[in-house]
């Protein structure tokens, strides 16, 4: 039986979420199991009702959208002027807020490159040292062994 992996995965385009899991799954030396999440509001409650998470690593679409937990409320000034980069450093900050989240290795799944992602953290005050970038365009098998080099790193 293979060892399982633990993925909390947020990303905000379904198909996308859905072929990279498949994919994934189908490439990775262990067994993954993925605990998916569209947008920050779903991880905020998600995070609210496991404060002590069985994870080994989180998969984040640095560029996820932002959707109110309160549907009415607008976007917050920082989402519609800095654009979509601001929703998914908001939701690493909320993470390494938290207690049972602080130290989870985190993997951040982007097309942006590397050096603005690292300088919009750096500006954020985001402690970057759990923290591991990966582009969109690699192929699944890096994602997949970037994902078990984390968890190692973890455990």
């Amino acid at each position: 039986m293979k060892k399982k992996l633990r993925i909390l995965y947020l990303e905000d385009d379904w198909p996308v979420a859905r072929y990279a899991m498949k994919a994934l799954q189908s490439v990775a030396s262990v067994e993954l199991e993925f605990e998916h999440k569209t947008y920050e509001k779903d991880l905020v409650e998600y995070v609210n009702k496991h404060p002590k998470p069985a994870l080994d690593v989180v998969l984040l679409d640095v560029m996820v959208a932002y959707q109110a937990l309160n549907q009415s409320a607008p976007e917050p000034p920082e989402v519609e002027s800095e654009g979509y980069l601001r929703a998914g450093i908001r939701v690493l900050l909320m993470l390494q807020g938290q207690a049972g989240y602080a130290r989870i290795p985190v993997l951040l799944h982007s097309n942006l490159p590397d050096q603005t992602i690292r300088e919009s953290l750096r500006e954020k005050g985001v402690d970057d040292s759990t923290v591991s970038i990966i582009s969109k365009g690699a192929d699944h098998e890096n994602v997949a062994k970037r994902l078990e080099e984390l968890a190692k790193v973890k455990n």
